[in-house]
Protein backbone atom coordinates (compact mmCIF):
# COMPACT_ATOMS: atom_id res chain seq x y z
CA UNK A 1 0.00 0.00 0.00
CA UNK A 2 1.23 3.24 -0.93
CA UNK A 3 0.72 6.57 1.12
CA UNK A 4 0.76 9.43 -0.86
CA UNK A 5 2.80 12.47 0.86
CA UNK A 6 1.57 16.01 0.83
CA UNK A 7 3.55 18.14 -2.34
CA UNK A 8 6.94 19.85 -1.21
CA UNK A 9 6.92 22.96 -3.21
CA UNK A 10 9.41 26.21 -3.22
CA UNK A 11 9.11 29.31 -4.76
CA UNK A 12 12.13 31.59 -5.48
CA UNK A 13 11.13 35.32 -6.59
CA UNK A 14 13.48 37.74 -8.02
CA UNK A 15 12.03 41.33 -8.72
CA UNK A 16 14.85 44.02 -10.21
CA UNK A 17 14.22 47.56 -9.80
CA UNK A 18 15.60 49.89 -12.34
CA UNK A 19 15.68 52.81 -9.94
CA UNK A 20 17.30 51.49 -7.24
CA UNK A 21 20.93 49.85 -7.35
CA UNK A 22 21.40 45.87 -6.62
CA UNK A 23 22.12 45.29 -3.05
CA UNK A 24 25.41 43.35 -2.54
CA UNK A 25 25.80 40.27 -0.01
CA UNK A 26 28.62 38.74 1.01
CA UNK A 27 30.60 38.37 -2.50
CA UNK A 28 29.64 40.12 -5.28
CA UNK A 29 27.77 38.33 -8.11
CA UNK A 30 27.75 41.58 -10.48
CA UNK A 31 30.72 42.73 -12.75
CA UNK A 32 32.67 45.46 -13.98
CA UNK A 33 33.82 47.06 -17.19
CA UNK A 34 36.55 49.61 -17.12
CA UNK A 35 39.23 50.76 -18.88
CA UNK A 36 40.82 53.40 -20.75
CA UNK A 37 40.29 55.65 -23.96
CA UNK A 38 42.92 57.62 -25.86
CA UNK A 39 43.20 59.36 -29.09
CA UNK A 40 45.03 58.16 -32.57
CA UNK A 41 47.94 59.91 -30.80
CA UNK A 42 48.15 57.80 -27.57
CA UNK A 43 46.79 60.72 -25.42
CA UNK A 44 43.88 60.55 -22.69
CA UNK A 45 40.99 61.42 -24.19
CA UNK A 46 38.78 62.71 -21.36
CA UNK A 47 34.86 63.49 -21.82
CA UNK A 48 33.87 60.88 -23.97
CA UNK A 49 30.88 59.18 -23.07
CA UNK A 50 30.58 55.42 -22.52
CA UNK A 51 27.60 53.37 -22.74
CA UNK A 52 26.68 49.91 -22.01
CA UNK A 53 23.37 48.21 -22.94
CA UNK A 54 22.15 44.34 -23.03
CA UNK A 55 19.43 42.02 -22.73
CA UNK A 56 20.18 41.26 -19.19
CA UNK A 57 20.32 45.28 -17.93
CA UNK A 58 17.45 47.44 -16.94
CA UNK A 59 18.03 50.58 -19.62
CA UNK A 60 21.58 51.50 -19.71
CA UNK A 61 24.61 52.28 -18.03
CA UNK A 62 26.71 55.57 -18.68
CA UNK A 63 29.76 56.51 -17.63
CA UNK A 64 32.16 59.71 -18.19
CA UNK A 65 35.95 59.30 -18.93
CA UNK A 66 38.12 61.04 -16.68
CA UNK A 67 41.38 63.85 -17.25
CA UNK A 68 43.22 60.74 -17.55
CA UNK A 69 41.08 58.91 -19.78
CA UNK A 70 39.68 56.28 -17.42
CA UNK A 71 36.59 55.22 -16.65
CA UNK A 72 34.68 52.43 -15.02
CA UNK A 73 30.84 50.94 -15.21
CA UNK A 74 30.86 48.61 -12.22
CA UNK A 75 27.20 46.34 -11.11
CA UNK A 76 26.41 44.84 -14.12
CA UNK A 77 24.70 41.76 -14.68
CA UNK A 78 26.37 38.77 -16.27
CA UNK A 79 25.38 38.34 -19.99
CA UNK A 80 26.69 40.23 -23.73
CA UNK A 81 26.61 43.94 -23.75
CA UNK A 82 27.41 46.54 -26.62
CA UNK A 83 29.88 49.43 -25.18
CA UNK A 84 29.24 52.31 -26.90
CA UNK A 85 32.31 55.11 -27.32
CA UNK A 86 30.93 58.75 -28.09
CA UNK A 87 33.18 61.96 -28.19
CA UNK A 88 32.67 65.17 -30.13
CA UNK A 89 34.94 65.43 -33.26
CA UNK A 90 35.56 61.27 -33.07
CA UNK A 91 33.59 58.54 -34.49
CA UNK A 92 31.41 56.58 -32.53
CA UNK A 93 32.65 52.89 -31.36
CA UNK A 94 30.91 50.04 -30.63
CA UNK A 95 32.23 46.77 -28.94
CA UNK A 96 30.27 43.46 -28.57
CA UNK A 97 31.71 42.36 -24.63
CA UNK A 98 30.80 38.98 -22.63
CA UNK A 99 30.69 40.31 -18.57
CA UNK A 100 31.01 37.41 -16.24
CA UNK A 101 29.94 37.07 -12.61
CA UNK A 102 32.44 38.55 -10.10
CA UNK A 103 35.08 39.68 -12.51
CA UNK A 104 36.43 43.03 -14.17
CA UNK A 105 36.36 43.20 -17.21
CA UNK A 106 39.08 45.82 -19.29
CA UNK A 107 38.50 47.42 -22.56
CA UNK A 108 40.34 50.02 -23.95
CA UNK A 109 39.86 52.21 -27.17
CA UNK A 110 41.60 54.18 -29.51
CA UNK A 111 38.99 56.61 -31.13
CA UNK A 112 39.71 58.02 -34.50
CA UNK A 113 38.73 61.64 -35.17
CA UNK A 114 36.37 61.87 -38.00
CA UNK A 115 36.00 64.38 -41.06
CA UNK A 116 32.29 64.17 -41.03
CA UNK A 117 29.63 62.21 -39.00
CA UNK A 118 30.17 58.65 -38.77
CA UNK A 119 30.67 55.16 -36.23
CA UNK A 120 32.45 52.26 -36.21
CA UNK A 121 30.94 49.10 -35.28
CA UNK A 122 32.93 46.22 -33.95
CA UNK A 123 31.26 43.39 -34.88
CA UNK A 124 33.67 40.37 -34.32
CA UNK A 125 33.02 38.18 -31.03
CA UNK A 126 35.32 38.92 -27.72
CA UNK A 127 36.93 36.33 -26.19
CA UNK A 128 35.55 34.09 -23.12
CA UNK A 129 38.98 34.53 -21.43
CA UNK A 130 39.46 37.66 -19.05
CA UNK A 131 42.63 38.72 -17.91
CA UNK A 132 42.42 37.98 -14.31
CA UNK A 133 45.19 36.51 -11.12
CA UNK A 134 41.47 34.67 -10.21
CA UNK A 135 42.18 30.98 -11.15
CA UNK A 136 38.44 30.24 -12.24
CA UNK A 137 36.25 28.62 -14.78
CA UNK A 138 32.55 30.15 -15.48
CA UNK A 139 30.21 27.64 -16.81
CA UNK A 140 27.16 29.39 -18.47
CA UNK A 141 23.39 27.57 -18.39
CA UNK A 142 23.66 26.96 -22.45
CA UNK A 143 26.82 25.29 -22.18
CA UNK A 144 26.05 22.93 -19.16
CA UNK A 145 22.80 22.13 -21.18
CA UNK A 146 24.74 20.86 -24.45
CA UNK A 147 26.88 18.49 -22.14
CA UNK A 148 25.96 14.82 -20.93
CA UNK A 149 26.24 16.05 -17.57
CA UNK A 150 23.41 16.88 -14.57
CA UNK A 151 22.21 20.16 -14.16
CA UNK A 152 22.24 20.72 -10.57
CA UNK A 153 24.89 22.60 -9.14
CA UNK A 154 27.15 19.98 -7.88
CA UNK A 155 27.62 18.80 -11.53
CA UNK A 156 28.78 22.61 -12.62
CA UNK A 157 31.02 22.33 -9.99
CA UNK A 158 32.98 18.68 -10.70
CA UNK A 159 33.73 20.01 -14.48
CA UNK A 160 36.44 23.42 -12.90
CA UNK A 161 39.72 21.91 -12.74
CA UNK A 162 41.03 21.74 -8.95
CA UNK A 163 38.05 20.46 -8.19
CA UNK A 164 37.03 16.43 -6.57
CA UNK A 165 34.43 14.66 -5.61
CA UNK A 166 36.21 12.15 -3.07
CA UNK A 167 35.79 13.82 -0.10
CA UNK A 168 33.79 11.99 3.00
CA UNK A 169 30.47 10.52 1.25
CA UNK A 170 31.48 12.13 -2.28
CA UNK A 171 31.66 15.31 -1.31
CA UNK A 172 33.45 17.74 -3.37
CA UNK A 173 36.60 18.94 -2.02
CA UNK A 174 38.53 22.07 -4.03
CA UNK A 175 42.24 22.90 -4.38
CA UNK A 176 43.40 20.28 -2.16
CA UNK A 177 41.39 21.46 1.00
CA UNK A 178 39.17 19.72 2.77
CA UNK A 179 35.60 19.38 2.38
CA UNK A 180 34.44 21.84 4.99
CA UNK A 181 36.54 24.80 3.77
CA UNK A 182 35.04 25.76 0.61
CA UNK A 183 32.29 28.21 0.10
CA UNK A 184 29.04 28.17 -1.98
CA UNK A 185 26.87 30.99 -2.35
CA UNK A 186 23.64 31.59 -4.93
CA UNK A 187 23.27 35.71 -5.90
CA UNK A 188 26.05 36.32 -3.05
CA UNK A 189 24.39 34.48 0.03
CA UNK A 190 25.87 31.83 1.46
CA UNK A 191 24.31 28.62 1.11
CA UNK A 192 26.42 25.69 2.72
CA UNK A 193 25.47 23.15 5.34
CA UNK A 194 27.10 23.04 8.99
CA UNK A 195 28.44 19.50 9.00
CA UNK A 196 30.33 19.09 6.06
CA UNK A 197 30.33 22.35 4.03
CA UNK A 198 28.03 21.17 1.42
CA UNK A 199 26.10 23.18 -0.92
CA UNK A 200 22.21 23.49 0.49
CA UNK A 201 19.82 22.39 -2.06
CA UNK A 202 18.16 25.50 -2.25
CA UNK A 203 17.50 26.11 -5.81
CA UNK A 204 15.55 24.89 -8.76
CA UNK A 205 17.93 23.60 -11.50
CA UNK A 206 16.70 25.31 -14.71
CA UNK A 207 16.61 29.11 -13.23
CA UNK A 208 20.56 29.06 -12.62
CA UNK A 209 22.17 31.33 -15.04
CA UNK A 210 25.79 31.01 -14.55
CA UNK A 211 28.18 29.40 -12.12
CA UNK A 212 31.67 30.53 -11.11
CA UNK A 213 34.18 28.31 -9.52
CA UNK A 214 36.80 29.33 -7.63
CA UNK A 215 39.91 27.81 -6.52
CA UNK A 216 43.13 30.22 -6.30
CA UNK A 217 43.94 33.74 -6.48
CA UNK A 218 40.53 34.65 -4.67
CA UNK A 219 39.62 38.12 -4.02
CA UNK A 220 39.67 39.14 -0.61
CA UNK A 221 36.06 40.44 -0.39
CA UNK A 222 35.19 36.46 0.31
CA UNK A 223 35.76 34.85 3.76
CA UNK A 224 35.31 31.83 6.10
CA UNK A 225 37.16 29.60 3.23
CA UNK A 226 40.44 27.65 2.91
CA UNK A 227 39.51 25.61 -0.58
CA UNK A 228 37.51 27.09 -3.29
CA UNK A 229 34.41 29.52 -3.53
CA UNK A 230 31.05 28.50 -5.82
CA UNK A 231 29.56 31.82 -6.89
CA UNK A 232 25.99 31.17 -8.81
CA UNK A 233 23.43 33.86 -10.03
CA UNK A 234 20.36 32.73 -11.03
CA UNK A 235 18.08 34.41 -13.60
CA UNK A 236 16.41 37.98 -13.51
CA UNK A 237 13.74 37.98 -15.83
CA UNK A 238 13.97 40.39 -19.47
CA UNK A 239 12.06 42.62 -21.33
CA UNK A 240 10.79 39.49 -22.75
CA UNK A 241 8.59 36.84 -21.14
CA UNK A 242 10.09 33.44 -21.21
CA UNK A 243 9.89 30.20 -19.36
CA UNK A 244 10.15 26.31 -18.89
CA UNK A 245 8.35 23.16 -17.74
CA UNK A 246 10.11 20.31 -16.74
CA UNK A 247 9.63 16.72 -15.56
CA UNK A 248 11.90 14.44 -13.45
CA UNK A 249 11.08 10.86 -12.90
CA UNK A 250 12.71 8.71 -9.92
CA UNK A 251 12.62 5.69 -8.62
CA UNK A 252 13.98 4.35 -5.32
CA UNK A 253 13.98 0.63 -6.88
CA UNK A 254 16.74 1.98 -9.51
CA UNK A 255 19.34 2.38 -7.29
CA UNK A 256 21.95 -0.75 -5.89
CA UNK A 257 21.20 -2.42 -2.68
CA UNK A 258 23.95 -1.70 0.49
CA UNK A 259 25.21 -4.82 2.13
CA UNK A 260 23.20 -4.49 5.14
CA UNK A 261 20.11 -6.96 5.52
CA UNK A 262 17.96 -4.80 6.32
CA UNK A 263 18.49 -2.19 3.59
CA UNK A 264 15.19 -2.54 0.41
CA UNK A 265 14.05 -0.32 -1.92
CA UNK A 266 10.45 0.98 -2.72
CA UNK A 267 9.42 0.21 -6.12
CA UNK A 268 7.52 3.27 -7.58
CA UNK A 269 8.29 6.26 -9.63
CA UNK A 270 8.36 9.62 -8.12
CA UNK A 271 7.92 12.27 -10.48
CA UNK A 272 9.30 15.88 -9.74
CA UNK A 273 7.86 19.13 -11.60
CA UNK A 274 9.59 22.12 -12.46
CA UNK A 275 8.76 25.19 -13.63
CA UNK A 276 10.15 28.87 -14.46
CA UNK A 277 8.11 31.93 -15.84
CA UNK A 278 10.04 35.75 -16.32
CA UNK A 279 9.03 38.68 -18.29
CA UNK A 280 8.43 42.42 -17.88
CA UNK A 281 6.18 44.49 -15.82
CA UNK A 282 7.15 47.35 -16.84
CA UNK A 283 9.96 47.39 -19.86
CA UNK A 284 13.14 48.67 -19.00
CA UNK A 285 12.02 49.31 -15.36
CA UNK A 286 10.69 46.49 -13.59
CA UNK A 287 11.27 42.91 -14.36
CA UNK A 288 9.93 39.88 -12.60
CA UNK A 289 10.97 36.17 -12.39
CA UNK A 290 10.17 32.88 -10.55
CA UNK A 291 11.12 29.53 -9.70
CA UNK A 292 9.37 26.59 -8.27
CA UNK A 293 9.23 22.69 -7.80
CA UNK A 294 6.68 20.23 -6.29
CA UNK A 295 6.94 16.28 -6.01
CA UNK A 296 4.89 13.51 -5.10
CA UNK A 297 6.66 10.66 -2.82
CA UNK A 298 5.43 7.01 -2.51
CA UNK A 299 6.99 5.06 1.07
CA UNK A 300 6.00 2.31 1.75
CA UNK A 301 3.24 1.24 4.62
Amino acid sequence: MAQRLPHVFALILGISLAAAGRTAAQGNPTGTVSGHVVDQAGLAAPGATVTASSPALQGVRTATTSENGDYIIPFLPAGDYEVKFELQGFKTTTRPVSVKMAETLPLNVTLAIAAVAESVTVTGASPDIVPTATIAANFKKEALERLPVGRALNDAVLLAPGVAGNGPSGNIMMAGALSFESQYLVNGVVINENLRGQALNLFIEDAIQETKVSTGAISAEYGRFGGGVVNMITKSGGNRFSGSFRTTFDNDAWRSLTPFPSDQTVDAVTPTYEMTAGGPLVKDKLWYFGAGDASRSRSAA
